[in-house]
């Protein structure tokens, strides 16, 4: 009883998506019943500007309210989490593509990519990686918190299919920001992640395969850099450096860049096939 005292009060935080939800709703109310013959030229034009615009007075007032810092992002550290988010999402929207469930946008493509790759991934992170994420650390471990903080940012979305796009993202924000605490590392690959979904348009067969490939190499990088194999790894890496170092081509001494290296230029090989 008391644990669910503890996680109802933690999520005070998600009053604010509301609020922003509420406001839009509002104005939009409140203008189709003055003029409701232009109503779709209204949401199609206006809706994102005025949602743009509450969210960042929310953000403002969430960074200030909350003493929140912005500091430099950890791509080096941070980055084959990021190319998972990343795979996943344009393995996930050429998948939905194919099964013939995209949806045609009608909004303006700068005001989308503010809206959605900017303004949105912000204060979204805020709540639900910095806020939530930290509320729930008082009484969870890390992996409980994560999994917690996927599983509502999966329901806010409203859609099945959406919602398990966004629990399984979530479970990736939520990891990367449970790391090093830094909310911009998470901010990084939701906007990556947005961005990728409003710029895919139609299904390509070779994406969609190298995607799935990615994904894998993701997935082993953070798998060997997370388990006991480390000296393995370093050995590995020896080996590399050698090799790279003979054919003269610069690189860090980190298994997983060598990893991407290797496969970046096995890819790059294909391309004069």
């Amino acid at each position: 009883m008391n644990y669910l005292k503890q996680l109802l009060s933690s999520l005070k935080c998600l009053v604010y998506i509301l609020i922003e939800m509420v406001l839009v709703f509002l104005i939009t109310f409140l203008y189709a019943c003055y003029n409701q013959e232009r109503l779709e030229y209204y949401i199609i034009h206006h809706v994102s500007i005025i949602s743009i615009v509450i969210n960042i007075i929310l953000i403002v007032f969430l960074i200030k309210k909350y003493h929140i810092k912005i500091n430099s992002p950890s791509l080096k550290k941070n980055y084959p989490y990021i190319y998972f988010a990343v795979s996943f999402t344009v393995f996930f929207n050429l998948l939905t593509i194919l099964n013939g469930k995209a949806i045609s946008n009608k909004y303006n493509i700068y005001i989308l990519i503010i809206s959605t790759c900017i303004i949105g991934p912000i204060l979204e992170e805020i709540i639900f990686r910095k806020l939530l994420c930290d509320s729930l650390n008082k009484f969870n471990n890390k992996k409980s918190t994560i999994l917690i903080s996927s599983l509502i940012f999966s329901v806010i979305h409203l859609d099945l299919i959406k919602s398990l796009y966004a629990f399984i993202v979530g479970l990736v924000y939520g990891t990367l920001y449970q790391k090093n605490k830094n909310i911009i590392d998470s901010i990084v690959a939701h906007t990556a992640s947005n961005l990728i979904v409003i710029l895919i348009h139609n299904f390509d067969k070779t994406t969609f395969i190298l995607s799935i490939f990615c994904m894998l190499i993701s997935i082993s990088t953070i798998l060997i850099s997370n388990t006991s194999t480390k000296k393995t790894c370093k050995i590995m890496s020896s080996w590399y450096n050698y090799y790279y170092k003979i054919k003269g081509v610069y690189h860090e001494k980190n298994i997983s860049n060598n990893i991407y290296l290797h496969v970046f230029m096995w890819l790059w090989k294909q391309r004069s096939i």
